[in-house]
């Protein structure tokens, strides 16, 4: 019973630390978020990307036009995912990001901009520069405003005034993602000149699924509201249509690991491993610890001296052995970090040598049996801390310490 409360306790702090955190950034104001529900996973996942992608879509970060406002943000759903943070609460899914870490959205984009740029300002081929800054310019039109690169590239753009663009060899994918950057602004796409080389063949860019819509006039068209990004409060409201489109579900793969080298201390030290597997927010683990110059026993005698045939006469020299293995539960408490709780089987024996030089395992004070240990993990980018405890048999406490990597 003691130990089905201490477990019961773990698990309970854990779900409400969990929950904490969920509240904690939904009633923040400096993080902008998106709740989404759904029958699994990855259900809820893509419900609450589009509503994060529709809140984004309705604040003043991009000057775009209202009526493709929207349609703009779903071309950065790749780049919304990899910059945002993701809370599961059963069947909820919370998708969120930090006001001040909006810009990470663009950075890609940005990065795409000055290579084009680059490689137009370096080459003679007039195809390759006229197409470069076409496809710049393009990209410019759904970042936040570059008067000063939208300048240079312009200038280049009017040298070659009248060149037909082309595609170019080994940049297909940007031409894709130029093309539904056009497609979302209801631009025209440019004549395309076919290219002298076979491109070299790259991943198709996620389609985005499509955000709950609703109707206004017989019109399919999505709610939104314009808010300041530095402020947070509401300026005004508006309309606008969305262009229904057939989407293919989202794919991908949710789980992440823990490789983790252990060791506790008290009444001895002991080294091990410790190896976890999670899917979203929650997973399991199993764990393995021995002693260091463990020994064998030769028989067995208590504290007072008592032995099955005699007395135990002591010589003075003492040592301790231990081992202990465990599995259990992981569950995510917080953006980095991740709770566990688990249960297996634990030895501590206490040896002392008697004048023969031979090792009595000391039975009332050596223990053994159910072992329960949980604790937390702490992740930096691809590096892991563990901080926990584990007790044998209830009888003892030790601190439990680990270091590896997350992935």
């Amino acid at each position: 019973m003691r130990r089905f409360c201490f477990i019961s306790v773990l698990l309970t702090l854990s779900l409400v630390l969990h929950g904490q955190n969920y509240r904690r950034i939904k009633e923040d104001p400096s993080y902008i978020w998106g709740e989404g529900i759904g029958a699994g996973y990855e259900a809820a996942q893509s419900s609450a990307v589009d509503e994060l992608i529709r809140k984004l879509s309705a604040t003043d970060l991009l000057e775009v036009p209202s009526v493709s406002r929207l349609a703009v943000w779903r071309t950065y759903r790749r780049d919304i995912i990899a910059a945002s943070g993701v809370e599961n609460e059963g069947k909820t899914a919370l998708r969120y990001i930090a006001w001040k870490d909006v810009d990470k959205i663009f950075s890609r984009r940005k990065a795409l901009v000055g290579d084009l740029l680059s490689r137009a300002s370096g080459v003679k081929d007039p195809v390759v520069v006229a197409t470069c800054a076409d496809w710049a310019l393009t990209l410019l039109d759904a970042l936040p405003t570059d008067q000063k690169t939208r300048r240079s590239l312009e200038s280049l753009r009017n040298k070659y005034k009248g060149t037909r663009t082309g595609d170019i060899p080994g940049l297909s994918y940007i031409g894709r993602e130029v093309e539904a950057i056009r497609a979302a602004l209801g631009k025209k796409a440019s004549p395309v000149k076919p290219a002298t080389e076979i491109p070299v063949p790259t991943e198709p860019m996620p389609r985005p699924s499509i955000a709950p819509l609703v109707s206004v006039g017989g019109v399919a068209s999505s709610p939104a509201t314009v808010v300041s990004r530095r402020q947070g409060i509401s300026r005004k409201t508006e309309t606008y249509p969305v262009q229904l489109k057939k989407v293919a579900p989202r794919t991908g793969n949710p789980w992440s690991y823990y490789f983790l080298l252990d060791a506790s201390a008290l009444p001895s030290v002991e080294g091990g491993v410790f190896l976890g597997a999670m899917k979203g927010s929650f997973g399991g683990y199993v764990s393995a610890r021995r002693g260091f110059g463990n020994m064998r026993s030769d028989y067995s005698a208590t504290s007072d001296g008592r032995t099955g045939y005699g007395y135990l006469w002591a010589s003075g020299e003492t040592a301790l052995s231990r081992y202990s293995m465990a599995a259990g539960a992981l569950m995510r408490v917080g953006k980095r970090v991740t709770g566990y709780v688990g249960a297996g089987y634990g030895r501590i024996d206490q040896i002392w040598e008697d004048t023969a030089g031979q090792w009595a395992r000391i039975t009332d004070i050596s223990h053994q049996g159910v072992q329960i240990e949980a604790g937390l993990i702490f992740s930096a980018g691809k590096v892991a801390l563990m901080a926990g405890a584990s007790s044998v048999s209830f009888a003892t406490i030790s601190p439990v310490f680990g270091l590896g990597i997350h992935f």
